[in-house]
């Protein structure tokens, strides 16, 4: 198969279908979202590739909800075993590129079936000889070691580790006023950090599982405890929560401006924390690169440096 012709059939195939279609990162060939459905597309007679393409899971997100993409395949390998996703091979193809070709003949759009798939599970079972470990809150692994040691570009051992964040939520009242202004406080909002070294980390507490890890992953430990993660987020809370009012007052051919800092009050507002974990396969080759078990995003920076091992 010819990688770059397949690509392109199947754009304008989806194209036609009224998807808006772009190319992928590199892992992917296409993308392709239409309304609230989303196509992913693979094109390869890889082995590896399909394997990784197989047991990777995509979503995208609409408004507040995540959907789950479809995950199609063009392959001509017919060697190459799938579960969980939408094979297309010569049949296909040579079906659905001769309907786009006369719908766009006459300007109508094409009806594609993307047949019945087997969705990927969140939970899967300790294969046999593995040991589960503890039960722990994380983010589940979706990508493999496999996979992981792949997109490093590094020949070496993927190790996965479980690191420690503080999911948040908090939230303010109150208000405060000066001279005519009425200033409220009242907000607020979720977030993460990271329990290693404190910055900010994007979780959706939505994609928290609580169910044993494999006995061989490292769980790292806090270095940054609750009390010290609640007062970094406090003080946080309340440098985004503070106003700089201006206040303009004329007097005959005079005005003057004053301004003041007005703060919300500590003790108004509420912060609940959670410890969560994220999993991180971490490659050992030339370098160390570390890579987000849950999404397959490449860290930029080790995650945990200096921490102890439970």
């Amino acid at each position: 198969m010819i990688r770059g012709r397949a690509r392109e059939a199947v754009w304008q195939i989806l194209e036609t279908a009224s998807f808006d279609v772009e190319e992928g990162d590199g892992l992917i060939d296409l993308s392709a979202i239409r309304d609230n459905e989303c196509v992913v597309v693979l094109c390869s007679d890889d082995n590896e590739e399909i394997a990784a393409f197989d047991e990777t899971r995509y979503q995208f997100r609409a408004g507040d909800e995540k959907i789950e993409c479809i995950k199609l395949l063009v392959s001509f390998n017919e060697q190459a075993g799938t579960k969980n996703l939408v094979r297309w091979g010569e049949e296909e193809i040579s079906e659905y590129a001769g309907m786009a070709a006369v719908a766009g003949i006459l300007g109508l759009e094409l009806g594609i079936d993307f047949g019945r798939r087997t969705e990927p599970k969140d939970v899967q079972p300790a294969p046999p000889g593995v040991a589960s470990g503890p039960e722990i809150p994380h983010l589940p692994v979706k990508v493999t070691g496999e996979y992981a040691v792949r997109i490093s570009g590094e020949h070496g051992k993927a190790t996965c580790r479980f690191i420690p964040h503080w999911f948040y939520s908090w939230k303010s009242f109150g208000e405060k006023s000066f001279r005519d202004r009425t200033i409220s406080f009242d907000a607020g909002e979720s977030g993460a950090i990271s329990a290693i070294n404190g910055l900010p980390s994007d979780i959706d507490i939505a994609d928290i599982v609580e169910e044993s890890i494999d006995a061989e992953a490292d769980i790292l430990t806090p270095t940054i405890q609750r009390k010290e993660a609640e007062e970094q987020i406090l003080e946080q809370v309340i440098e985004s929560l503070t106003k700089n009012v201006r206040i303009k007052q004329e007097s005959g051919d005079t005005i003057s401006l004053e301004n003041k800092i007005i703060r919300p009050d500590r003790n108004n507002i509420t912060i609940d924390l959670r410890l969560v974990y994220v999993p991180v396969w971490q490659i050992r080759g030339k370098k160390i690169v570390e890579i987000n078990a849950f999404n397959g995003d490449i860290l930029c920076e080790p995650m945990d440096d200096g921490v102890e091992i439970i």
